[in-house]
């Protein structure tokens, strides 16, 4: 997993036990949400 200033990397490869090959793959990004915006929601859901 690799973490940049605002966005989240990550990264699966999936091996068959005894062969070396590479059966899958995923990569998945979840971009982290600014403060202000984190506390705009929360003032909007807390009112």
């Amino acid at each position: 997993m690799k973490l940049v200033k605002r966005l989240i990397v990550g990264e699966v490869k999936i091996y068959s036990l005894g062969n070396s090959e590479l059966v899958a793959q995923a990569t998945c990004t979840y971009s982290i949400p600014p403060k202000s915006i984190m506390n705009f929601k929360q003032n909007v859901v807390g009112s």
